[in-house]
C-alpha cells in the first residue's frame, strides 16, 4: 500500500488511490486479477463517477482496496444504501477531487458464497439500491448526457427486475410491485424502451469506450 500512500503525499487534490487486486478463494487460491483501467491513471473523480454510472457497475473496487483521505470521508457510509455503501462513498470522495489508479494488484480480496455480498446479490439488493444511486447522480452537472440517454439509464435499472421475473427468477408480482413503487408509468414506455434498447445498448456501448 505504499505506492498509494505515495501517490496521496504527491498531489493534495488526489481523493481516492484504488489499484487492481488478486481475487481469491477461502483457500487464498487466486481466482482472476480484477482490473477496472488498463493502465495507471489520474483523472478527474467527476469523470470516473460518469464511467461508472455508463458502466452500471463499481469500477473503483470494495473499502478494503482502496485508500482515501479521513478528512475527506467524515460524513461516512449513506445508510440509505445497503449492498452499494461503497459506490455511496466513493462518489461522495470522488466529487471532491481527483482518481488515481494502480494497474498493479497490490491487494487480494477473498470471495467466499457465506459472504454478505453474495448474500445481496442473491436476494437483489444491488437492484433496489441501484436505481437511487442513479436517481442522485445523473443530474449532477458534470454527468452531461441528454435527457434521452438518461432517461434510457434509468428505465433500464427498472427493467432488471422485469428481466428477473422473465428468467424465473422473481414473481411476476414482487417484480411489477418493485417497479411500480419507483416509477408508474414504466409500463407506459415499456413498449418504446424495448424498442429503442438495441440502438441504445450500441449507442451506450460507443460512450462507454471514451467515457473517462
Amino acid at each position: 500500500m505504499s505506492e498509494m500512500i505515495c501517490l496521496l503525499d504527491s498531489d493534495r487534490d488526489i481523493c481516492l488511490v484504488a489499484s487492481s487486486r488478486n481475487i481469491i478463494d477461502a483457500q487464498s487460491v487466486v481466482l482472476r486479477v480484477k482490473s477496472s483501467f488498463d493502465k495507471d491513471l489520474i483523472a478527474p473523480g467527476t469523470s470516473i463517477i460518469h464511467k461508472c454510472l455508463y458502466h452500471s457497475r463499481n469500477l473503483i473496487g470494495e473499502p478494503t482496496t482502496v485508500m482515501f483521505r479521513k478528512d475527506h470521508a467524515r460524513r461516512g457510509f449513506n445508510e440509505g444504501y445497503e449492498h452499494l455503501l461503497d459506490m455511496g462513498i466513493w462518489f461522495h470522495l470522488l466529487e471532491k477531487g481527483k482518481f488515481a489508479y494502480i494497474n498493479r494488484h497490490l491487494c487480494s480480496f477473498w470471495v467466499h458464497p457465506a459472504q454478505k455480498r453474495a448474500d445481496n446479490v442473491r436476494k437483489r439488493v444491488y437492484l433496489d439500491d441501484y436505481y437511487p444511486l442513479l436517481r442522485q447522480y445523473l443530474d449532477r452537472p458534470y454527468v452531461r448526457v441528454g435527457w434521452v440517454l438518461k432517461n434510457y439509464l434509468v428505465v433500464d435499472a427498472l427493467y432488471q427486475f422485469w428481466k428477473l421475473n422473465k428468467k424465473g427468477l422473481l414473481e411476476r408480482r414482487e417484480a411489477s410491485a418493485s417497479i411500480k413503487s419507483r416509477f408508474l408509468l414504466f409500463f407506459f414506455v415499456y413498449p418504446f424502451f424495448k424498442l429503442a434498447k438495441p440502438f441504445m445498448k450500441i449507442y451506450v456501448s460507443l460512450l462507454r469506450t471514451v467515457a473517462v
